[in-house]
C-alpha cells in the first residue's frame, strides 16, 4: 500500500501544480497497475495483469517534449521591440521638417498681411506682364475706366467725343501701317503729342496690340 500511498499523493501534487493531461494520465495508469498487481496477489489470481506496453507512457520522453514544446514557442515581445516596430514612428511630422529660416520667419510672423498684399501684387505684375503683349480685338472694351479718363484728361484735353471717334477709327483700320500713319497726323502732329509720354506710349502699345494678330 506504500506504493499506491506514494502515486495518490503524487497524483494530488500534480493536480495542485496544475500538470498537464499526459502527466495525470501516465500516474493513472501507474496507480491503475499497482492496485491491480496488489488485487492479484490478495485474490491469488492465476492471470497476471500486465499493461500493455503501448499504454504506458514513459515520463521522461513527456518531461522531454514539454521542455522543447516551451523551447521552441516564441519569447514575449519587449515594450522596446514594440516602439522600434512602430509604423507610426516612420511617418513624417512637423517635428522632422526642416526649420523655415529664421529671418523669414520673423519676416512673415511679424507683417503678415503685408507679406500676403505683397504676395498677391507680384502675382498681379506677373499676370499682367504676361497680357500686356496680347492681341486685342476691341480697343474700345480693351481700355480700362481708369485708363480711358486718363486718355482722356491728358491726351485728348478732354474732349471725350474726340476720344471716341479716335478709337472707333482706330479699330477700323486693315493694319498698323494704317493706323499708325493717321495717329501721327491727326492726333500726335494736332495734338501735340510726344513720344515720350508714358500715356502715349501706353496709347500705342494698346494700338500694336489691336493689329498685333493680323
Amino acid at each position: 500500500m506504500e506504493r499506491v500511498k506514494a502515486l495518490v499523493e503524487k497524483l494530488n501534487q500534480q493536480l495542485q501544480e496544475g500538470a498537464s493531461q499526459e502527466h495525470l494520465f501516465t500516474t493513472v495508469q501507474f496507480l491503475y497497475a499497482e492496485l491491480a498487481t496488489q488485487n492479484k496477489q490478495k485474490t491469488d489470481h492465476a492471470v497476471a495483469v500486465v499493461m500493455p506496453a503501448a499504454h504506458i507512457i514513459n515520463t521522461n520522453f513527456v518531461e522531454e517534449k514539454e521542455e522543447k514544446k516551451v523551447s521552441q514557442e516564441v519569447p514575449p515581445v519587449t515594450m522596446e521591440q514594440i516602439w522600434m516596430s512602430d509604423p507610426l514612428a516612420t511617418i513624417p511630422t512637423l517635428v522632422h521638417q526642416p526649420p523655415l529660416p529664421t529671418a523669414e520667419l520673423n519676416e512673415v510672423l511679424s507683417n503678415p498681411v503685408e507679406s500676403l498684399n505683397e504676395k498677391l501684387r507680384i502675382e498681379q505684375l506677373e499676370l499682367a506682364s504676361k497680357l500686356q503683349d496680347g492681341p486685342i480685338k476691341d480697343l474700345k472694351k480693351a481700355i480700362g475706366i481708369n485708363d480711358r479718363f486718363q486718355f482722356v484728361q491728358e491726351l485728348f484735353k478732354g474732349d471725350e467725343a474726340m476720344y471716341d471717334r479716335s478709337i472707333k477709327t482706330i479699330n477700323g483700320f486693315e493694319n498698323m501701317a494704317e493706323a499708325e500713319f493717321w495717329m501721327q497726323r491727326e492726333l500726335k502732329l494736332k495734338l501735340g503729342w510726344s513720344d515720350a509720354h508714358p500715356l502715349v506710349r501706353q496709347f500705342d502699345q494698346l494700338v500694336r496690340r489691336r493689329f498685333s494678330s493680323k
